[in-house]
C-alpha cells in the first residue's frame, strides 16, 4: 500500500504528462484518456486514505512510512 505522499507525487507526475502531452499539441486521445484516467483514480485513492486517516483507521507508520536511505 502506498502512503498518501506516494499517491500525491504519483499524481502529479500523471497530470504533468497531460499538461505536456497537451500544451505539446499531442493528438493522441487514447493516451490523454489513459492519463485522465489514471488521475481520476488517484484522486480517489487520496480521498480515501485521507478519510482512513482522518478517522484514525491507520496505523502512523502506515501514513508515514519512513525511509533510511544510503547515497
Amino acid at each position: 500500500m502506498d502512503t498518501l505522499g506516494n499517491v500525491v507525487d504519483k499524481l502529479f507526475t500523471v497530470n504533468m504528462k497531460k499538461y505536456y502531452r497537451i500544451s505539446g499539441g499531442s493528438k493522441d486521445y487514447k493516451v490523454l484518456k489513459n492519463l485522465s484516467s489514471q488521475s481520476d483514480r488517484l484522486s480517489n485513492e487520496i480521498d480515501q486514505l485521507t478519510e482512513e486517516i482522518v478517522k484514525g483507521n491507520m496505523d502512523e507508520e502506515d501514513i508515514t512510512r519512513p525511509q533510511h536511505k544510503t547515497y
